[in-house]
């Protein structure tokens, strides 16, 4: 289709929004503006303006977060171009805050995010899940099956004699603790 949205202007400036409904490139769209005096119909120099087109932005990358106890997580995104935009809902959320880094309110359990990439009046089609992940001290992780491993309790602080722990029937990360002798808790 052509342009829509040309209005006849007044003096010797024009500001106007074109559009174009069948233009789905990205890149450079050329349009030739050529003025014509209304009151005489002579028709002056026209000039070629190319107009940038940005394709529709994308999250390129982001970063889950982890906080210890009920806490703020920094979460992460990137924008192909713009700026991230972060929702409490997968569509039709609230905007929580804009930028790359989001730091969640005070958590006390897992939560996800959606960030959604932003661009002159543009958004994503999809947003991408973020998630800020609450540990507590004792709780099993299971990277893996030793007692005795930082990563596999909950805020990397490892269980002695005197900890309450809690061991989940499906351990994050897929492993039952192994008992053996020389486990530090009794």
């Amino acid at each position: 289709g052509g342009a829509t949205g040309a209005a006849a202007g007044n003096g010797n400036s024009l500001q106007q929004s074109l559009s174009m409904p069948g233009n789905n490139a990205v890149g450079t769209v050329s349009y030739i503006v050529t003025p014509v005096a209304a009151t005489t119909g002579c028709v002056g120099i026209s000039d070629t303006i190319e107009v940038p087109v940005a394709s529709t932005p994308q999250i390129t990358g982001f970063s889950n977060g982890t906080g210890c106890g009920a806490t703020s997580v920094a979460l992460n995104a990137l924008s192909s171009a713009g700026t991230v935009q972060w929702y409490d809902a997968a569509s039709g959320g609230t905007l929580l805050a804009s930028g790359n880094t989001f730091n969640t309110p005070v958590i006390a359990g897992t939560t996800t995010y959606n960030a959604i990439a932003a661009f002159a009046g543009c958004t994503a089609a999809a947003s991408q899940a973020v998630v800020a992940e609450i540990e507590y001290p004792g709780q099993w992780l299971g990277f893996s099956n030793d007692w005795n491993t930082l990563t596999n309790w909950g805020c990397q602080l490892l269980t002695n004699a005197t900890s309450d722990v809690s061991i989940p029937t499906v351990p994050i990360g897929g492993f039952f603790p192994v008992v053996s002798s020389n486990v530090n808790a009794v």
